[in-house]
């Protein structure tokens, strides 16, 4: 079982593909790059995998189109709701295609690989960057959305420290692949730990 994490995907969304977001995005059309993020999560994501969704999923306003879109995602689907999620929010039908949905999440995952051996690491995971978060100045990482950035395996140079952009835009090589967490861990582990209240608030 693995664990992946993904935000801002914005199915159906025509402007980010040809206005907001050109350069991290692939597609001829809207429809053309639903059908590439659904094929290259069906070939990353297994069924028992779970995948956290940091909000915005959805740039369509047709119940039904959003259901067969979900129906095509394998994995164990977790989502924090965005900012774009108000389909969501007031239907239950596609809320039950989650495991849960959370305004944001406290979760603990077993570090991978060669760092297996090491203690549980906390991850905090909301839709939008915050500066500071439980656990910070103890290691803590922070995932978060809504900005469409760089920022992935890049620090932001406000929100510093074990912290990162994990949407789809963050994603090197314009690949609009998920991250998964061995690629999360290695990327933040190695940064410094910030610490509590930090002088330059």
């Amino acid at each position: 079982m693995n664990t992946y994490f993904t935000s801002d995907v914005h199915f159906g969304h025509n402007n980010i593909l040809k206005k907001f977001c050109p350069d991290t995005r692939q597609g001829v059309d809207v429809d053309d790059m639903n059908r590439i993020i659904i094929h290259n999560w069906k070939k990353q994501v297994r069924p028992e995998d779970h995948v956290w969704l940091l909000g915005d999923i959805f740039f369509i306003n047709d119940v039904n189109i959003c259901a067969n879109i979900l129906r095509q995602l394998p994995g164990i689907l977790h989502l924090v709701y965005g900012n774009h999620d108000k389909i969501i929010r007031n239907n239950q039908y596609l809320q039950d295609f989650f495991t849960e949905c959370v305004e944001w999440a406290d979760i603990m995952l077993k570090p991978p690989g060669m760092y297996s051996n090491t203690r549980d690491q906390r991850v905090i995971l909301h839709h939008y960057p915050t500066y500071e978060w439980k656990d910070m100045h103890k290691g803590a990482f922070h995932l978060y959305g809504h900005i469409h950035s760089k920022y992935g395996l890049e620090e932001h140079p406000f929100v510093t420290g074990r912290a990162m952009d994990a949407g789809i835009d963050s994603r090197p090589n314009k690949d609009m692949t998920l991250w998964s967490w061995e690629e999360v861990y290695q990327n933040l582990i190695q940064r410094k730990i910030r610490g509590h209240h930090e002088a330059e608030l």
